[in-house]
């Protein structure tokens, strides 16, 4: 949904934000995008209200989405995550660095409360050393937060400027009932600060640096570090490229060489574990001639069948969904360093386009007939 809508900003850049143009590219994202999620957006909301008339601070608080006020317009960041010259990958780890409160992109908030207090906080990199803390404290049944437990818990000490194990000790004592928090401040007093923090954790979820796991409430839902995806977690977390600039983290990731595609390890088990895989391998092969589409690649061995529109958002195990691919530009794939437009054209990253061994991968790509227009445009807008 934040890639959709950020295409469609593009894509109407220059134009009002009440624009007709901008609502109706707007409502297409929103009909392709509810089908395949589990809670689809409202980024429509009749003729004035839309998704930046509500939540516009968000896109500005991530540094997409430009000042000016009315109008449409990207940031160079925006630009190039919207482009893809930033893959999604990159994108995802240079916010969990970067995004920081106060935030340095949000004009007109009063943050002098934070700056007297000398307060700076990273909320994303701070969840997710949290949850590596417990984890590694012992009990790896252990590694999750709640949204009760970051709002009554977490905000609060992040404002004392706690030390890291000082928040594992408060949240396993609120687990036990040990944890009296009558006297503790409420640091969430206005309707939308639980959404917001809220949205920290959705945003580790959707990128694929949580688990979650739905509760009752909201408050109750959990986000689990997951152990397949500890090493990759961890590499991010560890780049310390934080007090940087978004531009001067993204310059910091690259050059650090850390793999920076932390759903990267999950893709491929369900790629080996899952039911009907083999099949779909098979009917993909075959139907590519057993070669990698982009390489030309023919060993069995390195050759994987990748599905277009992913099988977390739906997509089926059709061979019209289907690419074949060698192994290593699998994972380009999946990480959005290689793109593929509706029109077989092939797009590189940045990363990927200075790359000796990939920067000369070229379109336009001969595809079987079954593979459709459709799913390779619901990948291009979407993923």
């Amino acid at each position: 949904m934040i890639l959709g809508g950020l295409r469609a900003m593009r894509d109407c850049q220059g134009m009002r934000k009440s624009s007709s143009e901008f609502r109706e590219a707007l409502k297409r994202v929103q009909e392709e995008i509810a089908p395949r999620v589990e809670t689809p957006a409202t980024l429509v909301r009749g003729k004035e209200r839309n998704v930046l008339r509500n939540s516009g601070i968000y896109w500005k608080a991530l540094n997409l989405l430009g000042p000016r006020p009315g109008v449409i317009e990207l940031t160079d960041f925006g630009q190039r995550v919207a482009d893809g010259a930033i893959s999604r990958a990159e994108f995802a780890a240079v916010v969990v660095q970067s995004f920081t409160l106060p935030n340095p992109h949000l004009s007109g908030v009063d943050w002098s409360g934070w700056r007297d207090a000398h307060l700076e906080i990273r909320p994303l990199l701070l969840i997710l050393e949290i949850i590596l803390a417990m984890r590694e404290a012992g009990n790896p049944g252990e590694a999750y937060l709640a949204l009760e437990e970051l709002v009554r818990v977490v905000i609060p000490l992040a404002g004392a400027k706690a030390e890291l194990d000082d928040y594992v000790a408060a949240i396993e004592a609120k687990r036990r009932g040990d944890l009296d928090l009558s006297a503790w401040p409420d640091c969430v007093p206005e309707d939308n600060d639980p959404r917001m923090a809220d949205e920290f954790l959705r945003f580790l979820s959707h990128w694929g640096y949580l688990n979650r796991e739905k509760g009752s409430t909201r408050y109750t839902t959990t986000y689990w570090l997951s152990e397949d995806r500890l090493a990759e977690v961890r590499e991010v977390v560890e780049a310390r490229v934080a007090g940087s600039s978004y531009e001067d983290a993204l310059t910091g990731l690259r050059e650090s060489g850390r793999p920076l595609f932390v759903d990267r390890v999950r893709i491929t088990i369900e790629v080996i574990r899952r039911p009907g895989q083999q099949a779909f391998r098979r009917e993909v092969l075959r139907s590519f001639e057993s070669r990698c589409v982009l390489t030309g690649e023919t060993i069995p061995d390195v050759l994987i069948a990748a599905h277009i529109i992913p099988v977390k958002y739906g997509g089926g195990d059709d061979p019209g969904n289907g690419l074949c691919l060698r192994s290593d530009v699998h994972t380009l794939f999946d990480a959005g360093h290689i793109r593929i437009s509706p029109e077989r054209a092939v797009h590189l990253s940045e990363l990927a386009g200075a790359s000796p061994s990939y920067g000369g991968l070229a379109g336009p790509l001969a595809l079987p007939p079954a593979v459709s227009e459709e799913v390779l445009r619901w990948r291009w807008r979407y993923n």
